[in-house]
């Protein structure tokens, strides 16, 4: 899919070769296209819903519910993470890893596994996910997407559960030797960005790629205060890193 320069979007099948060509037929194309300033969650208090255009005999509309399936452009990180997967399963869920660069390519989600399980003395597929901070509501949208997955494309054999994935919290505690020929603030910055330090995005630091970000972790992962302290001392301007505090 592209956008020209006049705005318009553009969808280009494949020819056979470089791309899976349409089936023939009629009516087997559906497309979903949305715009606006809200990409997902609640109506926020004190605003009001406006249309994006104008409408015979509609005067006024509301936003009961919450607005879901919206995302910002895909990263490049993410694309390189979920792209893959999609092309190998040739769009069709058979095994675990199939289930999981679908559920990656859905929006919202940021963190997916598969595993087989047993629930209440049934087998089961059972998918852990972790969306996106702020679109925790959504869990149910992607249940339901997953469900239609698994009846359209799947072997529909066993059923899905969904679990929510939730982030876990720790406490550290560090001490470094700082190179003085290096600006702290410059140095510390770093190190934030080298663990994967949450909530700094507002000074210009991205941490997701980082030891404990969320790009670099797998559900119920341990980690280590030497692994910890080794990244710390990877980062240049460092001489020493030594870890005094770490839990949850």
């Amino acid at each position: 899919m592209r956008e020209d320069n006049q705005g318009d979007s553009w969808v280009q099948f494949g020819d056979g070769k470089t791309g899976i060509r349409l089936p023939s037929g009629i009516a087997n194309v559906r497309a979903k296209f949305r715009t606006g300033i809200g990409a997902y969650g609640a109506l926020k208090p004190d605003t009001t819903v406006q249309p994006g255009g104008k409408l015979n005999k509609l005067d006024k509309i509301q936003l009961p519910g919450l607005v879901t399936g919206g995302v910002q452009p895909e990263d490049e990180k993410n694309a390189q993470e979920a792209a893959p997967g999609k092309v190998q399963s040739l769009d069709r869920l058979v095994s675990l890893q199939d289930f999981e660069s679908e559920t990656l390519a859905l929006a919202g989600v940021s963190k997916v596994a598969a595993r087989w399980g047993l629930v209440n003395n049934v087998t089961a597929v059972v998918i852990t996910v972790l969306m996106e901070t702020g679109r925790d509501d959504e869990i149910e949208a992607v249940r339901s997407i997953l469900a239609q997955y698994n009846r359209c494309r799947g072997p529909q054999r066993f059923p899905i559960i969904l679990h929510p994935g939730r982030r876990q919290y720790i406490y550290l505690d560090a001490v470094y030797g700082l190179d003085p020929t290096f600006r702290q603030e410059r140095v510390e910055k770093a190190i934030k960005e080298a663990l994967g330090v949450a909530g700094e995005e507002g000074s210009g630091s991205d941490g997701s790629n980082g030891l404990l970000g969320i790009r670099s972790r797998h559900f119920g992962e341990r980690e280590y205060a030497t692994r910890i302290a080794g990244a710390i001392q990877n980062v240049e301007g460092v001489t020493w890193a030594r870890v005094t505090a770490l839990g949850v």
